[in-house]
């Protein structure tokens, strides 16, 4: 699936306006396609409010300027912000200070085009691997798997499905919420390959549970019951039960036993 980008917004302060221009002409010639030039501005003083009121992913700020330097006006914005910023200066003296602010990079004036374009494909890579995490994160995506009945099909979120048990070439699903239980007209095997890396164990050869779903795991006359979040039970043998439990330590699910 293709994450859709949105343009990202860039603003540009520069008290020398052939600068502001140079670095607009370079982002429109070569990534003109992902990125927005929102405003550009020759004193930090006017930038402060804008800046600090919209949504921002990159500035462009000389170090420089008449009654603010660049650095200042980073360290005047309230921390933890997204906003990236590359500072461009003429003196190389400022470059520690600059870095020392955890800015994205220090561009040298005159700005050579392939530093340019290297700070700038830098940056663009961060932005997409970050993008890429977040779409990809299964805390963040509401997972939900297709079960066919013989009466229609259901989108079942994964995170409900308590446990899955074999019924011979079919199999029956037991579920949070309105639906406690469906008929599915696929056997446990094709639905295993499909649950296993989402918290799902095969336990046997009849059963797969969501191991976030179980709250207990009761003595049995040395065998167990397995207790779910719903507070319904299923029997296990003292094989399955200690299979069970090296799997969720395994998993980071079970800190001791």
């Amino acid at each position: 699936m293709t994450i859709i980008k949105n343009k990202l917004k860039v603003v540009i302060i520069d008290d020398n306006k052939q600068s502001i221009k140079f670095i607009e002409n370079l982002l429109e010639k070569y990534y003109g396609n992902r990125f927005n030039v929102e405003c550009s501005y020759t004193s930090p003083l006017q930038t402060y409010q804008y800046v600090e009121k919209n949504t921002i992913d990159l500035v462009f700020i000389d170090v420089l300027m008449p009654k603010m330097t660049g650095i200042e006006f980073i360290e005047l914005l309230n921390t933890g912000r997204k906003t990236q910023f590359i500072i461009m200066s003429n003196f190389a003296e400022y470059g520690l200070p600059a870095l020392k602010l955890k800015v994205f990079d220090y561009l040298l004036k005159p700005i050579d085009i392939d530093d340019f374009k290297n700070c700038i494909d830098s940056f663009l890579s961060q932005v997409d691997k970050a993008e890429f995490d977040e779409f990809h994160n299964p805390n963040q995506i509401e997972k939900k798997i297709l079960v066919h009945t013989h009466e229609k099909t259901l989108l079942l979120e994964v995170k409900k499905i308590l446990r899955i048990e074999s019924d011979g070439s079919y199999c029956i699903f037991y579920t949070e919420g309105d639906e406690k239980k469906c008929h599915a007209s696929k056997n446990l095997k094709f639905f295993e390959e499909k649950l296993i890396n989402n918290c799902f164990f095969r336990l046997n050869r009849s059963n797969i549970v969501n191991v976030s779903k179980i709250v207990e795991i009761q003595k049995s006359f040395g065998d167990g019951i397995v207790v779910f979040s719903d507070d319904s039970k299923m029997n296990i043998s003292r094989v399955d039960k200690g299979e069970l439990l090296k799997y969720m330590k395994n998993q980071s699910q079970l800190f001791f036993d």
